[in-house]
């Protein structure tokens, strides 16, 4: 599959599909990479706006669906990499334009029923919160590095692809996206659901 040189790639409907229909959406599609990119990120903010935390907490869920703020986060540095990527390498774009749509698909299954757009928005300056957010980052008080090391991630490329993406529609979705992984709580050990699985998992041999 190669992406095409056409128009639009249309998303409505697209949020909730899980990775095998999305990429058949995507592989489906005759628009230009970056369009395609633009379309795949504007779900992802939605994912991080709309992640279900219950997922998070679950203690008696398979490890199928062992799902976390981390996952999700995924589609927002991925998909930042993938465009500084395709900018220098364009050949790459099939590739990376596809596991775009895994991720975005993978998560779709961990979305609540509706966005809190009204409960995370930032307000009008978009960059005031990210300047803000940036400087609360010198001292994040975080003990573990995977998780500072996503904060700075995070933060990073939402401010990238906001300022490469011009007045896009999903601005304002993907800031409170943002907002609410800053300060929504994180799930730090798993005692409970690893001990859970691993019961399970020993049952299934006997």
């Amino acid at each position: 599959w190669r992406p095409g040189s056409g128009g639009s790639f249309p998303t409505a409907g697209l949020a909730r599909l899980n990775a095998g229909k999305l990429m058949h959406a995507v592989a489906g599609s005759d628009a230009r990479p970056d369009v395609i990119h633009d379309g795949l990120l504007a779900l992802s903010a939605e994912h991080l706006l709309g992640f279900d935390l219950a997922w998070q907490n679950a203690v008696n869920n398979p490890v199928r669906h062992n799902v976390g703020w981390l996952s999700v986060t995924h589609e927002l540095t991925f998909a930042n990499a993938c465009r500084r990527l395709g900018e220098r390498h364009p050949d790459l774009w099939p590739a990376m334009l596809l596991q775009m749509a895994c991720f975005v698909g993978r998560n779709a299954a961990y979305m609540l029923d509706r966005l809190p757009l009204e409960d995370w928005h930032v307000g009008d300056d978009p960059a005031a919160f990210i300047e803000r957010e940036r400087r609360a980052l010198i001292d994040h008080g975080q003990p573990e590095f995977i998780v500072s090391a996503h904060l700075v991630k995070v933060l990073t490329a939402a401010e990238d692809e906001i300022a490469t993406a011009g007045d896009a529609p999903w601005h304002a979705t993907l800031v409170a996206g943002v907002n609410r992984f800053l300060h929504s709580p994180l799930k730090r050990r798993h005692g409970l659901r690893t001990a859970n699985q691993a019961i399970d998992f020993v049952s299934a041999g006997e």
